[in-house]
């Protein structure tokens, strides 16, 4: 397993490459919301949290028969309101934050084991 980052790449690499038995996946960059707002597009635009077309991932899997077959997946709507909204609801209406200490312990995990 491989875990790369860093801010100063000169050529960016894809954002995930996950390869298993039966194919692989890969995305150039997962989300598109931190460009629109600093290019001043609101969270209230209805292209807000849409990838444009082109930025779809690519799987491709490997059939029982052997053959390889391609196919691009577009990716939902990215919103982080969701995660303020979230944050809000936990402090003023103390329901249960949907991100656990076991989901936290899980990444520090990972990032152990390829550190």
């Amino acid at each position: 397993m491989y875990l790369t980052s860093g801010l100063l790449i000169a050529e960016p690499l894809p954002s995930f490459v996950v390869h298993g038995t039966l194919g692989s996946y890969i995305k150039d960059r997962c989300d598109v919301q931190e460009a629109q707002l600093d290019s001043a597009l609101p969270p209230t635009d209805p292209e807000y949290g849409l990838e444009p077309a082109g930025s779809e991932g690519k799987l491709v899997t490997i059939g029982l028969d052997n053959q390889k077959s391609a196919e691009y997946v577009k990716s939902g709507r990215g919103q982080y309101m969701h995660l303020f909204d979230a944050v809000y609801d936990t402090i003023r209406e103390h329901t249960v934050y949907p991100i656990t200490e076991e989901h936290i312990a899980w990444q520090v995990e990972l990032l152990e084991a390829v550190g």
